[in-house]
């Protein structure tokens, strides 16, 4: 049997409240305190519940505020690499420094293409007949 949610155990108990009030006075006197054991204990749910969603609006507008700041960063440190390609020189090593990656530079070719090196076959050998007997 799965395990039921905090608001489905909350309703529960807020019917089971209910029903021992509207029967208080009809049911045996050791039950009163165990109802009013109940009924503070869903009082401090119901505080704990809303301070609960204080957090999570805090929660939220702190992840809104982090996200504009990202978005700050971001367009800051391209402002920055512009500035920096500007004052060096976009293929500056010095560049580097500053986690930029110099542009352009020289192109090594790809090991394929290094030269003296045959390129290799694309079409396999073509196969020689069976021998006729």
């Amino acid at each position: 049997m799965p395990r039921e949610t905090f608001l489905e155990l909350l309703a529960e108990m807020d019917t089971i409240n209910a029903n021992l009030k509207a029967k208080l006075a009809d049911l045996p006197p050791h039950i009163q305190p165990l109802q009013a054991d109940l009924e503070a204990w869903l009082l401090a749910v119901r505080a704990l519940e809303a301070q609960q969603e204080i957090y999570n609006a805090r929660l939220r507008e702190t992840n809104e505020a982090r996200r504009k700041q990202e978005t700050r960063a971001i367009e800051l440190r391209g402002q920055i690499r512009d500035a920096l390609r500007g004052w060096f020189g976009g293929k500056s090593q010095t560049l580097r420094e500053f986690l930029v990656k110099p542009r352009g530079g020289r192109r090594t070719p790809k090991k394929e293409e290094q030269p003296g090196t045959p390129p290799a076959p694309t079409t396999p050998p073509p196969a020689t007949p069976p021998p006729t007997s």
